[in-house]
């Protein structure tokens, strides 16, 4: 039994010897294979170093302000210093101007005047002048009349030398002052304020302001069908408002377009308000009623009170005098047809003033533009 343990020991420490000589030549291996890499692989660059700060040299500390004073001082005599020294020297002539070529067509060219050569002697004149004698003040320069600036201000020349062509401009005072504008003004609202009035005049409206026009009555049956009987031509289906059309819906329809009038440089009213001014009052019965019948078929939608309002104007004019209760008098059909004539008046004013904003201005803007566009009636 001893004898067999000592074998096996002796096995033992011969495998781990044997494995202990592996794992050597192991290591030498990888050690020689791990230096020839490492022979193989360049060396890395070397890092570069940072330079050195900058260092900003110091300026120097500021001046006090007496000592600035007397530095500017010193340079503005350094200067003119400069300037006068070439004159006490004697300065080599200009060069002669050059020859200038002569035009093919035969026409001799204006010599330019040497406006350069001028200014360059005055400069060291004026510089001895300044350094002989001591700084003044300068006086300011006498004030020219007004008349000679607003006269001077009207002209303006173009070009240069006597070739110039002068252009007249507007001058100060051919400008209006703040009476003519306001005059202006107060002609321009007193011709559309009369515009208005020509539109409404002859219209049963304006006679129904009027308190003769309710104090009358019809003496009998005959003169309240002969009031009714003008009443119905005062009230035709082409302008149910009374307005007095001043042409026919015809040739209001067939008016010329000319695009609006063109533009001039006159001083003055513009031209397109002066056709507005014209126009805008002519037309006007024609376009109140035509807003006036749009209005009409808006209300037809809803039954509004201009829908009920005209039928009771126009069952007033159309129905015959059997038509009206027995309760109701003859003579009293003229009264219901003015007082129904008020009320759709009223209520068309109503209308108008509960339409949207946008509605009436794009109503506003229609007119204006036909107004604009349309040829002058008058002028034709």
């Amino acid at each position: 039994a001893q004898r067999l343990r000592a074998e096996a020991g002796a096995q033992v420490r011969q495998a781990a010897e044997e494995a202990a000589e592996d794992g050597e030549e192991e290591d030498e291996e990888s050690e020689a294979s791990s230096s020839e890499e490492e022979e193989a692989m360049p060396a890395p660059p070397p890092v570069p170093k940072r330079p050195p700060p900058m260092v900003t040299p110091k300026g120097p500390p500021p001046l006090p302000p007496s000592e600035r004073r007397r530095v500017e001082e010193q340079e503005e005599e350094e200067e003119q210093q400069q300037l006068v020294a070439p004159k006490r020297g004697r300065t080599a002539p200009p060069p002669p101007p050059p020859v200038p070529a002569r035009p093919a067509n035969g026409v001799k060219p204006r010599a330019a005047e040497p406006e350069e050569s001028e200014e360059e002697e005055e400069v060291p004149a004026f510089a001895a002048k300044a350094s002989a004698a001591p700084a003044r003040p300068k006086a300011a320069p006498p004030a020219a009349p007004a008349a000679s600036k607003k006269k001077g201000k009207g002209k303006k020349k173009k070009g240069g030398g006597g070739g110039g062509v002068e252009d007249d401009l507007p001058a100060e005072d051919d400008a209006p002052s703040g009476g003519a504008i306001a005059q202006s003004r107060a002609q321009a609202v007193s011709s559309w304020a009369a515009g208005a009035e020509r539109a409404i005049a002859g219209s049963l409206l304006q006679e129904l302001l009027r308190r003769e026009a309710w104090s009358e009555a019809p003496e009998d049956a005959e003169a309240a069908d002969a009031l009714c009987a003008e009443l119905v031509e005062r009230l035709p289906w082409t302008s149910p408002l009374g307005l007095v059309l001043p042409m026919e819906w015809k040739e209001f329809v067939s008016l010329e377009i000319d695009g609006g009038p063109k533009r001039t440089s006159k001083k003055g009213t513009s031209p397109w308000v002066l056709r507005l001014q014209r126009t805008f009052p002519q037309f006007l019965a024609h376009y109140v009623t035509i807003v006036f019948f749009l209005t009409l078929l808006h209300s037809l939608s809803n039954f509004g009170l201009v829908l009920l309002t005209m039928a009771l104007q126009t069952g007033l004019l159309l129905a015959p005098a059997d038509a009206l209760p027995k309760s109701v008098p003859a003579s009293a059909r003229p009264r219901l047809v003015k007082v129904a004539h008020l009320l759709l008046w009223l209520s068309f004013v109503r209308a108008l003033w509960q339409m949207h904003v946008f509605v009436k201005m794009l109503l506003v803007g229609v007119v204006v533009g036909h107004a604009l566009v349309v040829a002058d009636v008058t002028e034709q």
